[in-house]
């Protein structure tokens, strides 16, 4: 499902990026790129979309029930009817299309302060003859 894969690339990207971050607040005599740094202030590394554990759990491994085995989903938000069936709903009270689209939008931020950093487009292009039906 196209929002773990969005999850999970926004939770690691901002991970390895904060890693960064430190590595440089760490290592000022070495590293002294002031593009690289004005970048790395513009991340909201503590992203609230990312704050709950069992969520997150859920996205990286797949599972619907915890380590005591409960389930992930309560009773009054489970609808076969909803992407996820009501897990978006019980652990994060948003909407699953309102939290995609606040990860989309984060991830396109991302993508745009990347862009801007490296001058340069990571996204391929993709002609429709490229497709394959």
């Amino acid at each position: 499902m196209l929002l773990r894969l969005e999850y999970n690339v926004l939770k690691y990207t901002l991970k390895r990026l904060k890693q960064l971050n430190q590595y440089i607040q760490d290592n000022k005599t070495t590293i002294n790129d002031g593009k690289l740094s004005l970048f790395l202030t513009e991340i909201n590394f503590d992203n609230s979309l990312l704050h709950s554990v069992e969520f997150g759990n859920c996205m990286r491994h797949y599972n619907l029930i915890n380590n005591n085995f409960d389930v992930m989903i309560s009773h009054d938000k489970i609808n076969l009817a909803l992407p996820l069936c009501g897990l978006v709903e019980t652990h994060l009270n948003k909407d699953y299309y309102e939290y995609r689209t606040l990860l989309e939008n984060e991830l396109i931020c991302l993508y745009d302060n990347l862009l801007h950093y490296t001058g340069f487009d990571v996204l391929l292009s993709v002609n429709d003859d490229m497709l394959v039906d």
